[in-house]
């Protein structure tokens, strides 16, 4: 087995030397170097493979992929692709859903105490010189002795109540629709 797969999104040479390195005999990978379509065209034409992550893919786009068997997309949501145009194009459509659960759950924690101790606010006022020691635009809390209540439809609810339990927070969580 063999063919070339495409990644639409640019990604830094460390990523794409990652990537190749997990390649199996026969396969070959590049990247997108702009986002702009005539240069996403142009890489995609010869492609049997194509990833996107952030990268529209719009119609124009897949009737420019001639040899494309499978579109893959990183992540959850397939909004930024016409699938419908997919579908008719005969180009396979697949998701890898489940796989950001940890850095989405992780990056809700960061957020979430982020916004508990104003960091955007304090950052701001480091950049613009003042340093304001105690004075902050509001109380600030910290997560440990408190409930977090978790409200989720995905996969992370469950992995943000687990990245709680170093905090001493006590967790509840409800998958809606379930």
């Amino acid at each position: 087995m063999s063919g070339h797969i495409v990644v639409l999104d640019p990604i830094s040479e460390r990523v794409f030397g990652r990537m190749t390195a997990l390649l199996p005999p026969g396969f070959t990978l590049s990247h997108a170097t702009g986002r702009d379509e005539a240069h996403l065209q142009a890489i995609i034409a010869d492609a049997e493979y194509v990833i996107t992550g952030q990268i529209a893919v719009p119609e124009s786009l897949l009737r420019a992929a001639k040899r494309v068997k499978l579109l893959h997309k990183w992540g959850v949501g397939t909004d930024n692709i016409d699938v419908a145009a997919a579908n008719a194009l005969g180009i396979r459509v697949a998701r890898t859903t489940g796989n950001n659960s940890v850095p989405v759950a992780e990056f809700t924690i960061a957020l979430t105490l982020s916004t508990l101790r104003h960091l955007a606010w304090a950052h701001e006022e480091l950049r613009l010189g003042h340093w304001r020691g105690g004075r902050l635009p509001g109380d600030a809390y910290i997560l440990s002795g408190k409930t977090v209540g978790v409200v989720d439809s995905a996969r992370s609810g469950g992995r943000r109540r687990g990245c709680s339990r170093g905090s001493a927070a006590r967790c509840c969580t409800k998958r809606r629709g379930g």
